[in-house]
């Protein structure tokens, strides 16, 4: 990345009044404009904090003229006609002072936040969406809000709200790093608070639901599924008789089965769910691997999405929750049965407080009888 004298000379017409702005020019070389100012600054990092050097003004300093004395200075310690220096406060070679690499920090950001995600997909869904913005082949240091909104607003609007998020995340987190700085009166480049909310679009949410198959026409779907014996298709029977989230499924593990009980470890209410295990869901499960951490199906992404919208093209495996719970109203089946299968917090909190069976037995009558409708047997 570089800058132009006619770049130079549009930011310079367009610079505040009342806060300064800054324009990367590579290799931690910036273009410091505002409050009556343009100057040239290299922001480097020594040991575990940063640290800038003045390089000159402009138009006194062209942008080769500022690259050639950042040259001058990395070599020498000095700006030219300055004495040379040399010493512990000599900086580091240029080569050693080039921001860390996005890929490498966001490596290190997933590491750690993906320990707080309940689909364990996101954090690989995450890494390719971020990986896949042009921003990702510069330093972290160098990522600013011209190039977040330049990149972000070319995505389907359906994905600009979790990259945003995604990607002000791992910038929060390259800061408390020590890795880049940024303006105060800007902040985080993917984060649009305040005065900065007018530079992000807004994005209206959905009204609609997830689109349900009507109970009754399930018997149909089930019986074109278990003629399909991929991986994809048992994992979405699974999935319509447990009636469970597309995630959970997708993050079950064998060491997760004991008997005929399936322990989610964090369900929608943020607690445990144990699910009862009818006959129809354990006769989809092969062999009990050697290795616990084995997952219960081997799933490309997308792959129930794809396999249901194959016979069903309006209907998502979401959807298929409330087709389950249309069913529990019909056949008068217990709202709070339902509910607790559908991993949803009941009553109140005070109520959750005291009423602390998960109701185990009468659920399990509530699946068979589910299980039996669904697959005729």
């Amino acid at each position: 990345m570089g800058l132009t004298v006619s770049k130079c000379e549009i930011f310079v017409a367009q610079a505040p009044a009342d806060k300064v702005k800054k324009h990367p020019a590579g290799d931690g070389l910036y273009f410091v404009v505002g409050r009556g100012r343009a100057y040239w600054s290299y922001q480097f990092r020594r040991g575990t904090s940063w640290s800038a050097k003045g390089l000159g003004g402009y138009p006194e300093f062209s942008p080769k003229d500022a690259r050639d004395r950042l040259k001058h200075w990395q070599v020498t310690g000095s700006l030219p006609g300055e004495p040379p220096r040399a010493g512990p406060n000599t900086p580091r070679k240029a080569t050693a002072e080039v921001g860390v690499p996005f890929t490498e920090a966001l490596s290190q950001w997933l590491e750690i936040a993906s320990q707080g995600w309940r689909n364990p997909r996101t954090a690989a869904q995450a890494r390719s969406a971020l990986t896949k913005l042009p921003l990702s082949a510069e330093p972290v240091d160098l990522i600013n809000t011209e190039l977040v909104l330049r990149d972000l607003l070319q995505l389907p609007a359906r994905q600009r709200q979790d990259v945003r998020m995604w990607l002000a995340a791992l910038l929060d987190f390259t800061k408390g790093q020590k890795w880049r700085t940024w303006d105060p009166d800007e902040g985080n480049p993917a984060k649009f608070e305040n005065e900065r909310r007018g530079m992000w679009p807004k994005f209206k949410k959905s009204g609609n639901h997830h689109a349900a198959l009507p109970w009754v026409d399930l018997p149909a779907l089930m019986a074109k599924l278990a003629a399909d014996k991929s991986d994809a298709s048992r994992a979405l029977v699974w999935t319509i008789l447990m009636a469970v989230r597309t995630g959970d499924t997708e993050g079950a593990k064998w060491k997760q089965i004991h008997g005929d009980i399936w322990t989610i470890p964090v369900a929608k209410n943020g607690k445990p769910l144990r699910v009862p295990l009818t006959k129809a869901a354990l006769a989809l499960l092969g062999k009990r691997p050697k290795k616990p951490d084995a997952p219960l199906f081997d799933l490309r992404p997308n792959a129930m999405r794809n396999c249901l919208q194959a016979i069903e093209p309006d209907v998502t495996v979401h959807g298929m929750r409330s087709t389950f719970r249309d069913w529990c109203s019909e056949h008068e089946h217990r709202r709070d049965l339902a509910e607790m299968a559908l991993g949803h917090a009941v009553g109140s909190a005070v109520e959750g407080a005291y009423a602390r069976s998960d109701l185990l037995k009468l659920r399990r009558e509530l699946m068979d009888a589910w299980s039996t409708y669904a697959t005729g047997h």
